[in-house]
C-alpha cells in the first residue's frame, strides 16, 4: 500500500511537469526547460527517499 501511493504521487508530479515542459519547449525557453528538469528531479529524489 504504501509503495502504491508513493508511486501515484510520482505520476502526478510527472504529468504535471509534462505541459510545463511542453509549453516552454515550444516557446524555444531550454533554460527554463532545464531548471524544471533539474527541480523534477530533486523533489522525486527527496520524495523517492522516504
Amino acid at each position: 500500500m504504501p509503495f502504491t501511493a508513493i508511486n501515484y504521487i510520482f505520476m502526478g508530479f510527472s504529468v504535471g511537469c509534462q505541459p510545463l515542459l511542453g509549453y516552454n519547449y515550444g516557446s524555444k525557453n531550454y533554460g527554463r526547460m532545464q531548471e524544471i528538469i533539474k527541480k523534477g528531479m530533486l523533489i522525486t529524489s527527496v520524495i523517492g527517499k522516504y
